[in-house]
């Protein structure tokens, strides 16, 4: 494998590796055919699964690690769908991402993506409490946005229809049900913003940030 962009996409690939080397002492890397595109220097640890591939666009230097499965959804019961899912340059995941995409799904540059990770767009609609969970038709899709040099921590869950900011941290656990403020950090299920950061002061502050004017 090439050497990759940035001293930060190789010390996480060095800790992917060190992950992946408690199953299997020589990781698999792989390049996918199929995509819609796939930049330079991006790679997937296998094993990995990519439903309709043509709809995904990866940037360049991205790192994807073992057992991702982006579920791009261009068909469900007989509806036909127009899912993008787009994974923007230098952006570093760790194992077993989970992403359900049957709309809309941008994931920004430089973006740092924990272990176990859910980011989805939709879920089945459950509107008719008689329909049995397996005969449910696929919800709206509602846009999920992750934006620049935002991060996801270990087993934190993304709901459809959020925008998580520009640097914005989620902690480990966190489930995200509304939109995250750039330069935050956020816990809890459902995620609250717990520290803000305060350009004024140069420093964080605890809570949502307090703007004059706000009472």
């Amino acid at each position: 494998m090439r050497q990759h962009l940035g001293s930060h996409t190789v010390a996480w690939r060095e800790w992917m590796e060190d992950l992946d080397h408690l199953e299997s002492p020589a990781p698999v890397y792989a390049r996918p055919a199929g995509l819609g595109s796939l930049g330079s220097e991006s790679y997937f640890i296998e094993p990995y699964k990519v439903r309709s591939p043509h709809r995904v666009r990866i940037g360049d230097g991205v790192g994807v690690g073992a057992r991702a499965f982006l579920s791009v959804i261009s068909s469900f019961k007989g509806q036909e769908y127009e899912p993008t899912l787009e994974i923007g340059d230098e952006t570093l995941i760790s194992t077993d991402l989970f992403v359900h995409c049957s709309g809309d799904v941008h994931v920004g540059k430089r973006v740092g993506i924990s272990a176990r990770v859910y980011i989805g767009d939709s879920t089945r609609d459950y509107s008719d409490p008689d329909v049995m969970g397996e005969d449910m038709e696929m919800g709206d899709a509602m846009p999920v946005r992750i934006e620049d040099g935002a991060g996801l921590g270990i087993g934190s869950i993304v709901l459809p229809g959020v925008t998580i900011g520009e640097r914005a941290i989620v902690s480990a656990g966190s489930v995200v049900t509304r939109d995250v403020p750039p330069r935050t950090v956020v816990f809890g299920n459902p995620a609250r913003v717990v520290k803000s950061w305060d350009e004024e002061s140069g420093g964080w502050v605890t809570g949502p940030l307090r703007r004059s004017g706000s009472g």
